[in-house]
């Protein structure tokens, strides 16, 4: 799972669980947005632990996301920026440079420490006959069709046992056809209508993108998935 995807996923979080500080503005300021290699200024400083160096995460809130089988409230999509890096540090405010720019950045947006997580880079998933079963609960940028590299959340995370880099397959199943002899409805295998990997899994969810859609652009909120592939150990 390449890094920068992992991080472009983002994750679901309950809104009140959001911690972090707002970039104030730009440098030079009143620019259409902030990208790579712009200075930003933080309403974080050393009375918040801030120190140069330091490297933080520049996300936005996004929609709320509730389960489409139980009505849970599942939190809200945190959408992940950028990054950016600390240049000098003041009692209540500091310095940054954006070193990551993955969407326009604003005044406004907000920042939080970046979390360390290993990726697997040197295993493949193989295939596995445990029984895990999950529910496709939001895409991150609903559109009319679904392709290849669409970032969706799943129902499942750390708490089932899923990690980066697992493998899901997206199944329609209890599908009959009738029979032309006799009208009779008979069931028929179910449909393979595409796949997924698992980005970044939370306690109870996990961002994903779609590795495949096998033709079938009508992929949907709902959709019921279950786990093919995982990765060794």
């Amino acid at each position: 799972v390449p890094r920068k995807l992992l991080f472009v996923g983002g994750y679901l979080i309950q809104e009140e669980e959001i911690e972090g500080g707002t970039i104030m503005e730009s440098e030079p300021p009143d620019i259409n947005h902030i990208t790579t290699y712009h200075t930003v200024y933080l309403n974080w400083g050393e009375e918040d632990g801030v120190e140069v160096g330091d490297d933080f995460t520049v996300f936005r809130i996004g929609k709320g996301v509730t389960h489409p089988v139980t009505g849970e409230d599942l939190g809200v999509i945190l959408r992940v920026l950028g990054h950016l890096k600390i240049e000098e540090v003041l009692a209540r405010s500091s310095t940054a440079e954006i070193v990551e720019s993955y969407e326009p950045i604003f005044p406004g947006d907000r920042f939080m420490p970046t979390e360390e997580f290993e990726i697997p880079t040197e295993v493949s998933p193989l295939p596995t006959s445990d029984m895990l079963e999950a529910t496709l609960v939001a895409f991150r940028d609903p559109g009319d069709i679904s392709k290849p590299f669409d970032i969706v959340y799943i129902d499942l995370g750390e708490e089932s046992g899923v990690i980066v880099g697992d493998v899901f397959e997206i199944y329609r199943g209890d599908r009959t056809m009738d029979d032309p002899e006799t009208g009779e409805p008979r069931a028929i295998s179910d449909l393979i209508v595409g796949e997924l990997q698992v980005l970044r899994p939370k306690d109870a969810t996990s961002s994903a993108f779609l590795t495949a859609t096998n033709g079938y652009l009508d992929i949907q909120i709902g959709e019921t998935l279950r786990l093919v592939k995982r990765i060794p150990g």
